[in-house]
């Protein structure tokens, strides 16, 4: 099972936050010279789910399953707080066919 941990107090055997291939693209603040700027973080996730299960990013999806071995941690540094690598986690650990009680992906329409 592939588990989250923050990067600033523990080791992860992968780093999923920026600037990585696994990094949310989708930022809070003004402060990095990329990403697309939303206003919460729940916003910055729930689009990241949208972009991570997109069919353009079936590459990014499938180089996960290969990269990120079964039992290992990945860091990001917001984790505690609900973090784009619950979303990579749950998904691998979907794919592995274990029962993951993490955030769920809400899909919002907008008009």
């Amino acid at each position: 099972m592939v588990t989250v941990v923050n990067l600033t107090k523990e080791k992860a055997d992968k780093a999923v936050c920026r600037p990585t291939i696994y990094g949310n693209p989708f930022v809070l603040s003004p402060s990095g010279p990329y990403g697309f700027r939303v206003l919460t973080r729940e916003d910055a996730i729930l689009r990241f789910a949208e972009y991570f299960y997109s069919e353009s990013r079936r590459d990014l999806r499938q180089r996960a399953l290969l990269e990120i071995p079964d039992g290992s941690t990945i860091g990001c540094h917001c984790d505690p707080l609900p973090c784009h690598a619950h979303i990579i986690a749950g998904y691998l650990n979907w794919k592995r066919n274990y029962k993951w009680e993490g955030p769920k992906a809400v899909t919002k329409i907008y008009a």
